[in-house]
């Protein structure tokens, strides 16, 4: 399994002639095996640069191009810090990129479809990421929950690697739900659920028990 990667508050993206900064990023670990450098999946990358430059890594987003010219996250002084993996074949399916032009500069906020699909939750502080992962797990859980088991679900969750962090630059906390494994194990986390009752560690919110 890939290295575990911090990543630093100033952080940029080069490959292939081009170098851009990194406003806000998350990643995702990657197999890499035989690879010396930890290998990434972005989750969502906030780019700023010369608009030459980032409508050519658009494109090699588009394409799923990062076989034949590696794309990189660097520091400040030009260390490699980890490898940007795009998977196999055109990524239009897998993500979206949406640009903003500032002058001569572009804005490319680029993210996976799970970000859109409200998988991954993104927040600007801890506190305000635990009320984001209360209120996704209302539409991501494969059972019936309420507010008041938020705390412990994300608990368990997190135990069973159902619930993970991703790699972020400092003003950005992520996570990601993984909903299929989720859906899989349903009876699992019901008799979770079922022995929580039992041991008294969770109850019914009195309204519903009235």
């Amino acid at each position: 399994m890939s290295k575990e990667i911090t990543l630093p508050t100033k952080l940029y993206l080069t490959g292939g002639g081009f170098k851009v900064l990194v406003e806000s990023a998350a990643v995702g670990k990657n197999h890499a095996p035989n690879d010396d450098l930890p290998q990434v999946v972005p989750a969502l990358l906030s780019l700023v640069g010369a608009r030459e430059a980032v409508r050519a890594l658009r494109a090699r987003f588009a394409r799923g191009d990062d076989f034949h010219t590696p794309i990189y996250l660097i520091d400040e002084k030009g260390g490699r810090l980890a490898k940007l993996s795009l998977g196999w074949g055109p990524t239009k399916d897998k993500f979206k990129g949406f640009t903003e032009t500032r002058g001569n500069r572009m804005h490319l906020l680029f993210v996976v479809n799970d970000v859109l699909e409200g998988n991954v939750v993104f927040a600007r502080s801890p506190e305000e990421l635990e009320e984001r992962l209360a209120a996704a797990l209302t539409n991501l859980l494969p059972l019936p929950t309420h507010p008041s088991w938020a705390r412990w679900w994300i608990r368990q969750l997190e135990e069973l690697e159902m619930l993970r962090p991703l790699s972020s630059t400092p003003n950005l906390h992520a996570r990601i739900f993984a909903v299929n494994r989720m859906n899989y194990y349903r009876n699992d986390l019901l008799q979770l659920l079922q022995d929580a009752f039992e041991g008294g560690r969770l109850r019914l919110p009195e309204e519903v028990a009235a």
